[in-house]
């Protein structure tokens, strides 16, 4: 990181200790510091959406952001602040933008990783899955997703991603069933950790009621996310839904679907919520208005257990390994370059 950029880093945790004496009274204030830090053109529609939240008192987002002050570790959330708004945002905005420039290619947001096995048994080892982390890092990106059948199968080690890369935030994907006492204490610890817990919308889901209750004693953020279809949509079409992982202390919801967006209940209740409810509600694929479009290759790309990545884990093609390549490389391969030339629907059929 160079001086600027150090500077900047600076200027903007000052702004977050000074939002943190009095965030009521400060918040307003907040956007005129990282206008001040920030290029007009970074970042801009995500700072005219804040921009809107702190001035509307009243509003469900409103509420949301305040409730990090009433739910959320003050340590916890002050490295969620630096991870995610200054390093995965601000300043990574700019150093992909620098990033993407030079080498002429994109450069993700965020990059999903697979911490499962294949059906041969290959997996990414944790020096493998540390590797890629820095060559991310290098060029801009400092948000990683952790997926595969159960990640937490392997909690010891993402602790120590957490600790080893503390200037990155990671959300874990997890049925939630792995999450003791003693892994709360860890996460709290590492602090960079947001969990999203697997929900179905039926009452089986009360086996995760004790795991809510200990993240929400530890103060820690977490979400859920929900997979339908035409099945089970209409365990998740019910306003009940919405409201019950809110009162459980949920600060956001992802839906996953492949059902067609005139179909899709759940879409349409998620978009109606969202203006309503303090709950962050994205449906992956179809929130076109909240992503910007497609964001394969983009602002996402996916890790597969044996190595290879792709712009996305729903494309078909087999991606590039990064056991015999860089993470530059695999950019900068045609399967990546698809999406650094054209604009892309959701399902990678070029418009």
């Amino acid at each position: 990181m160079n001086v600027g950029s150090e500077l900047k880093k600076l200027g903007l945790k000052a702004a977050y200790n000074y939002l943190d004496r009095d965030p009521e009274t400060n918040m307003p204030k907040l956007m005129e510091w990282v206008d001040k830090f920030v290029k007009e053109d970074v970042l801009t529609l995500q700072r005219e959406v804040f921009r809107k939240i702190i001035a509307e008192k009243n509003s469900n987002w409103y509420q949301l952001l305040a409730s990090l002050w009433q739910d959320i570790d003050g340590d916890v959330r002050k490295t969620l602040f630096e991870n995610l708004v200054i390093n995965a945002n601000a300043l990574a905005a700019l150093q992909a933008r620098e990033s993407e420039e030079k080498y002429h290619c994109n450069i993700p947001w965020a990059v999903a990783f697979d911490l499962g096995e294949t059906e041969e048994g290959a997996s990414l080892s944790f020096d493998q899955l540390d590797n890629i982390m820095e060559q991310a890092k290098e060029l801009g990106t400092f948000m990683f997703l952790l997926t595969g059948r159960e990640p937490l199968e392997r909690k010891e080690e993402v602790i120590a991603l957490c600790n080893k890369h503390t200037d990155c935030q990671f959300m874990v994907f997890t049925n939630g069933l792995a999450i003791d006492e003693d892994f709360a204490d860890q996460a709290l610890r590492v602090k960079n950790f947001i969990g999203a817990i697997h929900v179905t919308g039926r009452t089986e889901d009360l086996r995760l009621d004790s795991i809510f209750a200990l993240l929400k004693a530890k103060k820690l953020p977490y979400g859920v996310y929900c997979t339908y279809d035409k099945s089970d949509a209409e365990d998740f079409a019910q306003e009940s839904f919405f409201d019950d992982i809110i009162s459980r202390g949920a600060k956001f919801c992802w839906f996953f679907s492949s059902l067609k967006r005139e179909e899709d209940r759940v879409y349409a209740l998620t978009k109606m919520y969202r203006e309503l409810k303090p709950l962050l509600t994205i449906n992956f694929c179809k929130d076109t208005v909240m992503t910007g479009g497609c964001i394969a290759g983009r602002y996402y790309c996916s890790l597969s257990a044996d190595g290879r990545i792709k712009p996305c884990s729903f494309l078909s093609c087999p991606g590039v390994d990064l056991k015999e390549q860089s993470l530059l490389s695999a950019y900068q391969a045609d399967c990546f370059m698809e999406y650094y030339k054209r604009k892309p629907t959701c399902r990678g059929v070029f418009e």
